[in-house]
């Protein structure tokens, strides 16, 4: 980059960001990057105590003597060794095909692994969408088992191909083959092929491994919940898992905890699985790391230019600078930290696309109507929490909002491009009845539309539309009857059969609508002129007259009320937050209170 390169864009940090939000293709990454928490490696420690056939307290004891003893005395505590298979259950996004690669690339080389690894043996398989029936899994399952089979062999030097050891692995084969005339032992081993097949022999050799030298296989079958909308049953899947447990490899199925029904079937109930739950990572250690990683790809070039707004200009140097400071502020300001995991719904994937985009906006430091370098200090002792991020989050990089599928997280509860009895006010008393009735509970959307309906007469297809966009947004969660995720949320909600409650990005939208920062974006649209020339005065001007629209559409509340004489009580927000939002706009349009005023006057006029 040369020093006269000035970007009008994070391009660059962009494209580092969004290479850092999976690093499991890159052990590099996979080492710097993998944030840990102390709930978490008590998790992984348990999970790789059941793999590996030890206590717990063979990883986490200090003292090397007691640790050496209870690993070299490991089967003392169980004259099998446990096969049975392990579930690991997180949300969707938590991280758990992480957690796991680094458990087998990373910390199974750690030196608190060192006299272990060579007792278990993992095989790591990635399920794809093309593979439809699961053909290609069986075969590759095969294919890494021959290798895992080599390994062995290659490591442990005490097991061996000779015919001595062959004759106890293949009891059967041997009787059969001293029968044969002119037999020599060193045709042994390819009669034995050649009678089975060689997938066979390896299978008998695993087997065998595992009762008479304690080393085990695990076997991490990845992705399965992708392919549940693919299969009409469950046999392709216990096909599957059959045959990795006959081998006698351990199973380890990650799933997310939506699909957590999976473990009701009755195909499960010899095998006694062990279910183990994934806690989140930390979220402020989680940007902090990749930044620092990041960072380092730009150590040459420090002090060149990176950013452009106006006259002003951000070198590299400055851009970490501030990225920094605003990480150490999420990662250490516990109300910044809860509002950004509440909108990400404590999903870790889903918060790193969030900071990904919030990261690579102008707007996150400079206010994107005045051009005003943002004060987060200041911004956070006026308890300015939930709205903090909100113009970098709503606008990206773009001049202007709108709602772009997943890439916008916060949406437009004002919002109703639907024909129905009632417009822009559907979404925001939904959500705020949602919250209200079943705070913390389930409720069947049937029972919900009932409820809903008592009090409003609105169309049953304006509210399923609506839920399915809350469904969509991750604003409203939903369960089945069966535990399982459904492949077709549309479907699902015209159907009905299923359950809601609030989310926690439910929750936060519920509290940003009390922010002005919200409304100053969702009216950026109507500014006439150029947004990069908006005068203080035509900013408070389209605000005001957003805010009237607003208001003035809440009171059509009162035509579909089957109580009409409850009318004030259902101007939810014209009463509840409405006085708060003008305050705050008086507060900082100082000079402009006149747009404002009268906003907040109870001026009804009947609907005729």
């Amino acid at each position: 980059m040369a020093t006269d390169n000035v970007l009008t864009e994070f391009t660059a940090i962009h494209t580092y960001l969004r290479s850092c939000l999976d690093i499991i293709d890159d052990e590099k990454m996979l080492r710097q990057c993998y944030t840990d928490t102390f709930s978490r490696s008590v998790e992984e420690d348990a999970l790789a105590a059941y793999a590996f056939n030890i206590p717990i307290l063979a990883l986490q004891e200090n003292n090397q003597i007691v640790k050496d003893y209870m690993v070299d005395k490991f089967r003392e505590y169980s004259s099998v060794l446990n096969t049975s298979p392990i579930f690991l259950y997180a949300p969707i996004g938590q991280g758990k095909t992480t957690y796991l690669l680094h458990l087998i690339k990373i910390k199974r080389e750690d030196s608190s692994f060192q006299d272990l690894r060579d007792k278990v043996y993992f095989i790591y398989l990635p399920l794809t969408s093309e593979d439809a029936d699961l053909s290609n899994a069986h075969s590759n399952i095969e294919k890494y088992l021959i290798k895992v089979f080599e390994d062995i062999l290659e490591e442990h030097k005490d097991i061996s191909e000779d015919f001595d050891t062959l004759k106890e692995v293949f009891p059967q084969h041997f009787s059969h083959f001293r029968r044969l005339k002119n037999n020599l032992p060193e045709d042994f081993r390819d009669f034995i092929i050649n009678q089975s097949g060689f997938n066979e022999y390896v299978k008998e050799w695993i087997k065998w491994i595992k009762d008479n030298k304690s080393i085990k296989v695990c076997c991490v079958i990845d992705n399965i919940d992708q392919h549940f909308h693919i299969a009409n049953n469950d046999k392709v899947f216990f096909r599957l898992f059959q045959f990795v447990i006959s081998r006698e490899m351990q199973l380890i199925l990650p799933l997310r905890i939506s699909n957590k029904g999976i473990l009701n079937n009755n195909f499960f109930d010899s095998y006694h699985p062990i279910p183990i739950s994934l806690s989140i990572p930390d979220f402020g250690h989680l940007i902090l790391k990749r930044l620092t990683y990041i960072e380092s790809h730009f150590k040459n070039e420090l002090k060149s230019p990176i950013f452009k707004v106006g006259n002003k200009n951000l070198t590299t140097e400055d851009l970490f600078d501030k990225l920094h400071s605003i990480a150490n502020i999420i990662m250490n300001n516990p109300e910044v930290k809860q509002a950004l995991t509440e909108l990400s719904n404590f999903n870790s994937r889903s918060y790193l696309r969030i900071i990904v985009n919030s990261f690579s906006s102008h707007s996150l430091f400079f206010h994107p109507l005045s051009g005003e370098q943002i004060d987060y200090s200041s911004r956070i002792s006026a308890g300015k929490f939930y709205s903090l991020f909100l113009y970098s989050l709503m606008l990206r990089d773009a001049d202007t909002y709108y709602e772009e599928g997943d890439k916008t997280p916060v949406i437009n509860l004002f919002s109703n491009n639907l024909s129905n009895n009632w417009n822009s006010f559907i979404k925001y008393h939904m959500l705020y009845f949602i919250n209200k009735h079943y705070d913390n509970v389930s409720v069947s959307f049937k029972q919900f539309t009932e409820d809903f309906t008592n009090i409003y007469r609105i169309d049953l297809n304006a509210i399923k539309n609506a839920m399915k966009t809350f469904i969509q947004k991750k604003c409203v969660a939903y369960k089945t009857s069966d535990n399982r995720e459904h492949s077709n949320i549309s479907q699902m909600v015209d159907e009905q059969d299923f359950y809601i409650s609030i989310s926690s990005r439910g929750r936060f939208h519920l509290k940003i609508v009390s922010e002005i920062e919200y409304y100053e974006v969702l009216a950026m649209p109507s500014l006439k002129s150029s947004i990069s020339n908006t005068t203080k005065k035509s900013r408070a001007e389209n605000l005001s007259k957003f805010l009237k629209r607003l208001k003035e559409e809440e009171r059509s509340v009162k035509s579909i009320l089957k109580e009409e004489n409850t009318y004030e009580d259902y101007l939810l927000w014209t009463k509840e937050i409405l006085p708060n939002i003008v305050a705050e706009c008086n507060k900082v349009f100082i000079n402009e209170k006149e747009c404002f005023s009268g906003l907040c006057k109870m001026d009804y006029v009947e609907n005729t």
